[in-house]
């Protein structure tokens, strides 16, 4: 298994007033399986184990967490909120019987630079991909050209800064509990109700003409109006973020932001580098392939950490739809290829 994480540990031991701090940093594995994160990683003179080496097994709801020490002095030790566990545990100087219970288990998975740069930038990609919606409502072609660099290199590259700097001031990923911790929590709400009421309306408004796209063709086309794909789609976000299923949004992100990258580069190769149009196909057989192939790549890349996935999956997106076009078209674009002739 390769050792590709840095992973401090840090224990401390409270007897009688007196306090006793052991602090490791050595490097070590982590894989997440069958909904579990495990952190594996070597003993050293440092803790008093070396030569054992060391599971750690978080649940991914945070109730559970084990520990399980292999080598010389083996030990077992299982951490649950409301459940006693009797556990064996190897000192040092003797084993003992330990008995845990009424815990609480804070967990915070820290992403890896491949999995938090692909999320920001696949977050970005989906701004791209849906600014289209609004703006085909401008005047002309100088105002998007305008608008859109203001909005996502000012507007939205001050919003990631400000939410890094908070978290590096004071230690907390959450920028609600962040802001809170420094005095700024009223602030934040007022800015928080404008945000939403100019930048939420706008997914709002694109994943109700998504619904609209989807029943094309069904039953439904033309029956359901815009106004009700709308309020159902605001209602459904609202739920989500009512019931706390925002902290289980993260794996999603992650997944469209491998995901999602690879169609802008194919329309851009569309439009511009290859020469049949497949805009009349009902079924785009090179699109599909090279978004597939580059999905794939971007997530070995998510897995293996390198570079910024997203962005290679787009490279790979582009350079493959526009090699299979001119590889493919004649067998598989018949119709555009004949037109062209």
């Amino acid at each position: 298994m390769e050792e590709k994480y840095l992973i401090t540990i840090k224990g401390t031991m409270e007897q009688r007033g007196d306090t006793d701090t052991v602090e490791l940093m050595t490097r070590g594995s982590l894989v997440h399986k069958d909904g579990a994160y495990y952190i594996v990683y070597k003993e050293t003179e440092t803790t008093g184990y070396e030569g054992c080496t060391t599971t750690v097994k978080v649940a991914e709801d945070a109730r559970k967490v084990s520990m399980l020490r292999f080598g010389k002095q083996t030990s077992q030790l299982v951490i649950e909120k409301g459940t006693r566990h009797l556990c064996h545990y190897e000192t040092g100087y003797g084993a003992i019987s330990l008995g845990v219970s009424k815990v609480n288990v804070n967990t915070e998975c820290q992403l890896t630079f491949a999995a938090g740069s692909t999320s920001i930038v696949g977050a970005w990609i989906f701004g791209c991909i849906v600014t289209p919606d609004v703006t085909r409502y401008a005047k002309n072609g100088k105002h998007v050209s305008l608008a859109a660099p203001i909005a996502v290199y000012v507007g939205l590259a001050m919003i990631e800064l400000v939410g890094a700097m908070t978290a590096q001031a004071t230690g907390n990923s959450s920028f609600v509990a962040a802001t809170a911790a420094l005095g700024l929590g009223i602030l934040v709400f007022v800015c928080a109700i404008f945000c939403v009421w100019t930048t939420q309306d706008n997914n709002i408004y694109s994943a109700s003409l998504s619904l609209q796209n989807i029943f094309v063709d069904t039953k439904l086309e033309g029956k359901v109006k815009h106004a009700w794909l709308a309020i159902i789609v605001a209602a459904l976000a609202a739920i989500f973020a009512a019931v706390g299923a925002v902290k289980y949004l993260l794996p999603v992100v992650k997944a469209l932001s491998v995901l999602l990258p690879p169609i802008p580069a194919m329309m851009i190769a569309e439009q511009w580098c290859v020469k049949n149009s497949k805009e009349n196909q009902n079924i785009n057989w090179v699109g599909i392939v090279s978004w597939i192939i580059a999905t794939v790549i971007g997530q070995i890349c998510v897995n293996r950490n390198f570079l910024i996935p997203a962005v290679v999956s787009m490279v790979v997106a582009f350079f493959l739809y526009w090699g299979l076009s001119k590889a493919l078209d004649k067998s598989w674009n018949k119709e555009a290829t004949g037109k062209a002739e």
